[in-house]
């Protein structure tokens, strides 16, 4: 499969990115209430909620993963090997030394997000596979190969019959 309606999935990255909004800053409320209703609020500042077991969730950049875990933020990560793919990371893929792949999460729920970029604009030359972990990827039982340069995209995941889609 490759990526070709860039404008398309711009928009709807924008469009997404609007509702992950949403629904992170609602999270934050209603994991700041839940630890203001069990009493074990320690600080509230910083759209972040920090709990007396150390525990610190953060607004609007954790949405899945503070449901998960309360601790982890959207982080970055450089890799130029096969990499496993966490979800809530963007990737920055560097090609230049050979094609390589990202393997996408399992057992993914709806909203968690991969995020892929081109780093040094090589994926032309030396291809990236996204590999499905046996989810779908835009409805297709299939691998991806990303081959434009200098292209970034989201992946999120919907549902089984769709998979992971392009955003």
């Amino acid at each position: 499969m490759d990526i070709l309606t860039l404008g398309k999935m711009n928009q709807m990255s924008k469009d997404v990115d609007q509702t992950l909004e949403f629904l992170a800053n609602s999270t934050f409320e209603a994991l700041k209430d839940v630890c203001s209703t069990q009493n074990d609020i320690c600080a509230s500042q910083a759209n972040a909620v920090q709990c007396l077991d150390d525990t610190v969730i953060a607004g609007t950049t954790t949405i899945q993963s503070a449901i998960d875990v309360g601790t982890t933020a959207f982080g970055w990560v450089e890799t130029s090997a096969n990499t496993d793919a966490n979800k809530t990371t963007s990737y920055l893929c560097d090609t230049t030394a050979g094609a390589f792949t990202l393997t996408l999460p399992l057992s993914p729920v709806l909203g968690d997000k991969v995020t892929v970029i081109d780093a040094l604009e090589m994926f032309k030359v030396n291809n990236l596979t996204i590999a499905r972990s046996g989810e779908n990827i835009m409805g297709l039982a299939e691998d991806m190969i990303a081959n434009v340069k200098g292209v970034s995209f989201d992946l999120v995941y919907k549902n089984p019959t769709r998979g992971w889609v392009i955003i």
